[in-house]
């Protein structure tokens, strides 16, 4: 368990139904990673980062919405959620769909630092899969 999911243990123990929700990176057209990584991609400057081989669990905004509201009106589920797509892609395979979607080329390798500097935090979970 993770430290906030530590922090829903008394609620646990006092018998209250608690669903621990972990997601995947949510893509969305209007912002989050995607809406940072665009204006890269759309200036010929998209590539993998690293060595590609990082996985990446991902869901869409539309999905992550459905999947939380199915989780409140299901009173039986508990516990550890998953809201991911069914499979993870390598970082490879992101950044090659992410420039067939804009079409562009995407030959660059994008080095950590330079990835740290225009997502900040958010950069780290990317890196490391």
């Amino acid at each position: 368990m993770t430290r906030g999911e530590d922090a829903t243990s008394p609620a646990v123990d006092a018998g209250v139904r608690v669903a621990r929700l972990r997601s995947g990176v949510v893509l969305s057209p209007s912002g989050g990673a995607l809406g940072r990584l665009r204006p890269l991609f759309s200036a010929f400057l998209g590539g993998r980062w690293g060595d590609g081989r990082q996985y990446l669990s991902w869901i869409s905004l539309d999905d992550e919405v459905n999947a939380i509201r199915f989780v409140l009106e299901h009173p039986s589920l508990s516990g550890p959620v998953n809201l991911t797509a069914p499979a993870p892609v390598t970082n490879t395979e992101f950044t090659h769909a992410l420039g067939d979607a804009l079409r562009r080329p995407t030959p660059w390798v994008v080095p950590g630092f330079a990835l740290r500097a225009v997502l900040g935090e958010a950069a780290e979970t990317l890196l490391t899969g």
